[in-house]
């Protein structure tokens, strides 16, 4: 089961479901293999804009991240057969979460982090 406060989310492509997680390696060769950041990424597929091969490069890179050997082309061939669609809630937890305002953190870095630890 997927923890979407994680960014965890599942994908099906080819009859398989894989949970994917964001991580630093994933989301830094995503922004370099699309040319956008993560925030223009995360608004162009809120707003239905993302390119096709945009798309597939995320859901490649993120398959990627957890070893699932499947090619960029059979990737590209699941969201046309899927359409592009039925990745959007997907993909929209997987680079959403980067956004959360929630801290998985706990105790002081949490306050801190949020501006509330108190200097004495």
């Amino acid at each position: 089961m997927s923890n979407d406060k994680r960014g965890e989310t599942e994908i099906t492509i080819s009859g398989m479901t894989y949970t994917i997680r964001p991580t630093f390696q994933a989301l830094r060769s995503i922004e370099q293999r699309t040319g956008f950041g993560l925030v223009t990424l995360i608004r162009q597929i809120a707003g239905l804009t993302i390119t096709y091969g945009n798309m597939v490069v995320i859901i490649h890179e993120a398959l990627n991240d957890i070893e699932a050997h499947l090619t960029e082309e059979r990737v590209g061939m699941e969201v046309i057969e899927q359409s592009m669609q039925a990745f959007v809630n997907p993909l929209s937890i997987y680079l959403g979460s980067i956004l959360s305002k929630e801290k998985i953190t706990s105790g002081n870095k949490e306050k801190k982090a949020a501006g509330e630890v108190s200097k004495h």
